[in-house]
């Protein structure tokens, strides 16, 4: 009887092992990939569009309160970034080409397994309002598809002067009840 359910459970194993196995075989990619390098523009507004002078655009790991210092955001961390009376505040992504990556597949076709891409947790405060939670993702959404669309600005990176695409976004912060 014992040596029933051993050649049971030995086979329940090796049958789990061997999906697991062809679900790497057929699922597995070396990937990378990065942030975009740019300017990137964020306007704080009321409710009313009207602008919002000194919030603050805090910049973190993935759940976590630790700060991300110069990347992607290469002025976080080295001064605050702070809404001025037009409601922007303008900050940059300096790093070209790619940044991060690595192997991934999913177990059983699934459950995604190995390297996945950073993300970093936004939060725009002000005194006064509600604040604002985004991933830092959305910075780097734009209408524009294609390279030539986008509007440009030179920026000084390393002491040469760099083409950068610009993304700009309003975003709403709702006053505090």
């Amino acid at each position: 009887m014992r040596t029933k359910y051993a050649r049971i459970g030995g086979l329940a194993i090796g049958g789990i092992l061997l999906l697991a196995g062809l679900s790497y075989l057929t699922t597995s990619v070396i990937w990378d990939g990065g942030f975009s390098s740019g300017r990137i523009i964020i306007v704080v507004q009321d409710d009313s569009g009207h602008p919002i002078e000194g919030a603050v655009l805090h910049v973190c790991e993935a759940g976590s309160r630790q700060p991300a210092k110069e990347y992607p955001i290469h002025e976080h961390g080295l001064s605050p970034l702070v809404s001025d009376s037009e409601g922007k505040i303008v900050c940059h992504q300096i790093r070209e080409g790619l940044q991060f990556g690595g192997r991934a597949w999913l177990l059983f076709w699934v459950i995604p397994v190995g390297a996945r891409a950073p993300d970093f947790d936004c939060t725009l405060t002000c005194s006064g309002y509600d604040p604002l939670f985004f991933s830092i993702w959305k910075l780097f959404e734009s209408p524009h598809e294609f390279y030539d669309d986008f509007p440009k600005v030179m920026h000084v990176v390393d002491g040469q002067p760099v083409e950068m695409k610009v993304f700009e976004h309003h975003m709403v912060l709702i006053e505090a009840k």
